[in-house]
Order: structure tokens, then sequence, then C-alpha cells
């Protein structure tokens, strides 16, 4: 696996797994340590382009899930409900309804070409990616 680019190996960072069926999941993550920050900068967001080389199926079923600001971020929806110290029943409810990981878009199929796939998405800071190529 290789960073490049702006923010490469600073702000965005990977990390990428393959099983012995053939399937990859790729993490790539965007953060700063700059803690001013910390809440989200739109001039710190990075175009990332992944390429998943490898891969001897034919066909993959690709799922691109995100955290963020706003998706999968259960945080936010405590301070929705008034950041309590200890939350009533219904606020127990929204934070267990809030407890998952989102789809950035809904999963499609992909092709490799060679035994590699190329993917290309916007992520913010914060943000991470998680790409799952699983054999269709």
């Amino acid at each position: 696996m290789e960073l490049a680019r702006d923010g490469a190996g600073s702000l965005v960072q990977a990390l990428a797994a393959r099983d012995q069926r053939g399937e990859a999941q790729v993490l790539v993550w965007n953060g700063t340590l700059d803690q001013s920050k910390r809440h989200g900068d739109p001039a710190l967001s990075r175009l990332v382009r992944v390429r998943v080389t490898g891969l001897t199926a034919a066909r993959y079923r690709l799922s691109h899930h995100r955290a963020d600001g706003e998706l999968s971020n259960v945080v936010r929806t405590w301070h929705d409900l008034g950041a309590p110290d200890w939350p009533d029943g219904a606020g127990w409810a929204a934070l267990r309804a809030a407890d998952r990981l989102a789809e950035l878009e809904p999963s499609r199929f992909v092709t490799p070409e060679h035994g590699a796939v190329d993917l290309e998405f916007e992520l913010p800071m914060p943000g991470a990616s998680l790409l799952m190529l699983r054999v269709a």
C-alpha cells in the first residue's frame, strides 16, 4: 500500500487487509493533531484515491461505510440530546439507534481490471471510510 500526494501519511492514513477468500478491506482516515481543528475544517478535506490490487475474482460487491461529523456519529446524537450526564430511556433508545456504521452510498458491483480496482472519494476531516470488497 502506498500513500502519496497532499496530506498522505499525516492527515490521510490507511490500513488494508485481505482474507483467505480473496476479499479485501481498506480503512482510510483523515485527521489532524491540531486540536483547534478537531471538530473539522473544510480546508483539510481531501480527495482520496484508493487502488486495491491482487484481486482474483471476476466481480466484487463494494460497500463504502463512513464515520464523520454527520454519519455514524453517536457523540453528535448525545449532544443533540443536550449532552446529559445520564440519558433517560428515550435518550438511550436514540443512542442505540445512532450506534451504527452508516453506508456512504449503496453497495454496488465492481469488476477488477488486471486484478485491480480504483476508487475515488472525498474524505472530510475528521472522517474515516471503510471500503469492503466481497467476492460476488
